[in-house]
């Protein structure tokens, strides 16, 4: 969804919504009336209520005989106590009523259903409009993985790779496959639906608990089979860094694709690999970057755009220009240091998006407001609603 039509859902969902509510809430009222016994009476009560401070309202009477005088207020507060003559008459306002609450507190649940669909909800992500910060090796800001770990060398006992001088390219390859053999074969490749409580546990970053739970059988992801070709690729020495490409900036279930970027250094340029299924892209016949892949697809180039592998992540020339169009790539790999991706913390893996002609930007500080103001409007809603409850 572009940013200007996420921004028109934020309006109506934070400010039409409850303005429309507003509208069936009675106002409440108080009506007195009393008699003055002569022109400089003056007749003086308050009226303290249980919501907000306390409020005083004083009326002068000028002349004898009837007078009366009314006021309103926007609230639905609780009058607990009048203090007046005996010849005043008080309608009292009504007691607070838990709409009000509810309508809140509904407020902020759909607030915060509209911003979970949208992707990245656990990372940071940077726009960012120079192409070339998406070719060159060594991105400014990028956080590596420290080789010397011994997390690392715990996975490379677990890798059966060797290097042996092999070009780079072959090694990835090698590399790739390897990856791809550890999801057994069988149900773990059905389509998962993730359920409420696997979605708040969050994904699996560390690569070796990753390793042992694709090798159990936990179901086949192109987001476990990007995370852990990047650790292999780690301890093989190659630098290497998580791809995203999607159609849109909302989280669907087949328009994206979670892959690998490594370092070719024999072709000066970043490869994308699939290790879901096996294989590569390729442009014109020449190993491909996301990048270049997505240049094409969106130039209508689709004929030169061929992927080599078990099978194509996308069915035809269509859905390739549609998935390769909004481009992230991580910017780290440091997943053995406990770097992942989460809400909060100092170790959480960012994203450069591109913004080009033809990827609009991310809309990263409207869904942080409004996931502030989604998160407000329910604890608020919640709370009024208890208190009303609680304390009638």
């Amino acid at each position: 969804m572009h940013p200007t039509l996420f921004n028109q859902c934020v309006i109506a969902t934070f400010i039409l919504l409850p303005v429309c509510c507003a509208g069936t809430i009675n106002p409440g009222s108080i009506d007195a009336t009393w008699y003055a016994p002569s022109s400089t009476t003056t007749a003086e009560y308050a009226m303290p209520f249980t919501y907000g401070a306390p409020f005083s309202y004083t009326v002068s009477m000028w002349a004898s005989g009837v007078a009366s005088d009314s006021f309103r207020f926007d609230d639905s507060v609780s009058l607990t106590a009048i203090q007046t003559s005996p010849d005043t008459s008080i309608t009292e306002a009504p007691e607070p009523t838990i709409f009000l609450g509810i309508t809140v507190l509904g407020t902020g649940c759909l607030g915060l259903k509209v911003v979970s669909q949208l992707a990245f909800l656990r990372s940071a992500v940077v726009n960012i409009r120079n192409r070339r910060l998406f070719e060159v090796s060594e991105v400014p800001g990028f956080i590596s993985q420290n080789q010397a770990s011994f997390r690392v060398r715990e996975l490379c006992s677990l890798v059966d790779l060797q290097g042996g001088g092999a070009p780079s390219l072959a090694l990835a390859i090698r590399a790739r496959r390897w990856v791809h053999g550890q999801q057994p074969t069988g149900d773990s490749w059905k389509p998962h639906r993730p359920t409420f409580f696997e979605r708040l546990h969050g994904d699996i970053d560390d690569p070796i608990r990753l390793l042992r739970a694709m090798r159990q059988g936990a179901p086949a992801t192109c987001r476990n089979f990007s995370f852990l070709m990047v650790a292999v690729l780690t301890c093989l020495g190659m630098r290497s860094r998580v791809v995203i490409v999607s159609a849109t900036h909302w989280k669907t279930n087949t328009d994206g694709h979670i892959m690998t970027e490594v370092w070719i250094q024999e072709l000066g340029k970043w490869v994308v690999m699939d290790a879901m299924w096996d294989g590569l892209y390729t442009v014109g016949g020449i190993p491909a970057s996301a990048l270049e892949v997505c240049d094409a697809a969106q130039a209508d180039r689709l004929e030169h755009v061929q992927f080599v592998g078990i099978r194509s992540p996308v069915a035809d020339h269509s859905s390739t220009k549609r998935v390769f169009r909004h481009l992230y790539v991580s910017m780290s790999n440091a997943t053995f240091d406990g770097y992942g991706v989460r809400l909060v913390g100092s170790k959480r893996i960012s994203f450069a998006h591109l913004v080009c002609r033809y990827s609009p930007r991310f809309p990263l500080a409207e869904q942080r407001i409004a996931l502030v103001l989604s998160a407000a409007s329910f604890l608020a809603g919640l709370i009024f609603c208890s208190r009303v409850l609680l304390f009638p």
